[in-house]
């Protein structure tokens, strides 16, 4: 079994003219991260039935280490909004100036104080979890860490899901997922990559923890940013099928059991591995409900609130396309105004890993040659801030 630090994988033709996109933060308490986790769990993809088959960038806001989100510009002059760049969603949606539900603070979309706005008027039903957001396609210019794309199709909100919704520290979503077009609307990556913008459909995420300088890396990956040689996964074969984001995890464990039970049990259609989504709109890790998961979270443990037992918790163990990527107590407790709470809960169809695992190791979603890569993350000597 390779460890990360054996690695010899090289990065070849992704470091060049590439996009970054910062992410901001916002102040963290725990109501902020119960609410945030809410959000996250009825955003969470549906039930599926899985037996059927130097870059420019953007810099990203950090909300309580929950969520994270950056700018994008819609508009001549320019609308500026705070958006998810999520890895689970498809194409770009933000509200509309005539949302009747939306809430009353962010940014609104005035198509009639855009000189390059171009109606479309298709209808458009986005379903979540627990609600939808409706409204209907617009096409105007989109400026994305600073690079305009004319004319794109994107999402006028005209009403949200207020319980997903209603008090979000941002406006919309741009989705970053697997297809690239959905109904015929392509997504903001494959502008950029059809216009000659970027050069490849890769982007890469830098999420720091209790810091600046979270980095969307859009069209390549920075090295400044990790601190190994970045290790690759294959999709799974039914991932463009499902059309996630989804690689096999072939072992999860404890560091306490280097023979003991594996989280990836057999009773599993995918027997033995555990399909994975690598989702930078779903805050933890999130497990499907079955013995072997919940046989897992009791040999993990609980954390006490007041975060005194931290050091008795173990290392967890992700073993992907043969090297184990571990996640050590610091990682995968999340703390809240001196409270502490397991970054790890259950409910989704397959293993998610979101934001937890992706703080850990920068994480490179390539669809030119469907795979996700892994490095071990670092935060740059030196960030540049953007306004």
């Amino acid at each position: 079994m390779s460890s990360l630090r054996l690695l010899a994988f090289a990065t070849v033709g992704l470091v060049g003219a590439v996009l970054h996109v910062p992410l901001t933060r916002q102040p963290k308490t725990l109501a902020t991260f119960n609410a945030a986790r809410a959000r996250r769990r009825a955003k969470r993809v549906p039930e599926l039935d899985l037996t059927s088959l130097r870059s420019p960038f953007v810099l990203l806001s950090d909300y309580s280490d929950l969520e994270y989100f950056g700018l994008v510009e819609i508009g001549t002059p320019p609308q500026r909004f705070q958006v998810v760049y999520d890895s689970g969603s498809d194409n770009l949606w933000v509200p509309s100036k005539s949302c009747t539900n939306c809430k009353t603070n962010g940014s609104f979309y005035d198509s009639a104080a855009s000189s390059t706005y171009e109606p479309d008027g298709e209808e458009m039903n986005i379903q979540y979890g627990t609600g939808n957001c409706t409204g209907f396609l617009d096409n105007d210019t989109v400026i994305v860490g600073g690079l305009t794309i004319p004319n794109l199709t994107f999402a006028e909100v005209t009403q949200e899901d207020e319980s997903v919704f209603g008090d979000a520290p941002f406006d919309g979503i741009l989705g970053l997922g697997l297809e690239g077009a959905v109904d015929g609307v392509t997504d903001a990556m494959t502008a950029l990559k059809e216009r000659g913008l970027i050069d490849h459909d890769v982007f890469a995420f830098f999420l720091a923890k209790d810091a600046p300088g979270s980095t969307l890396t859009l069209g390549g990956v920075d090295p400044s940013f990790f601190s190994s040689s970045i290790h690759y996964a294959p999709l799974a074969w039914y991932a463009p099928v499902l059309q996630y984001w989804l690689i096999e995890v072939s072992r999860v464990g404890i560091e306490r059991e280097s023979r003991g039970h594996n989280a990836c049990g057999p009773e599993s259609f995918f027997s033995p591995m555990c399909p994975s989504l690598l989702d930078t709109g779903t805050s933890l890790i999130v497990l499907p409900e079955n013995v072997h998961t919940d046989k897992f979270l009791q040999h993990i443990g609980t954390v006490n609130p007041d975060c005194s037992n931290l050091h008795e918790l173990p290392t967890i163990f992700f073993l992907i396309n043969g090297v184990t990527f571990p996640l050590e107590p610091v990682d995968y407790v999340l703390e809240y105004e001196g409270e502490c709470v397991l970054g790890i809960e259950t409910g989704a169809p397959f293993w998610i890993l979101g934001d937890v695992f992706i703080r850990k190791y920068y994480t490179v979603w390539d669809r030119e040659n469907l795979q996700i890569g892994f490095a071990l993350a670092k935060a740059p000597s030196e960030l540049v801030l953007f306004a």
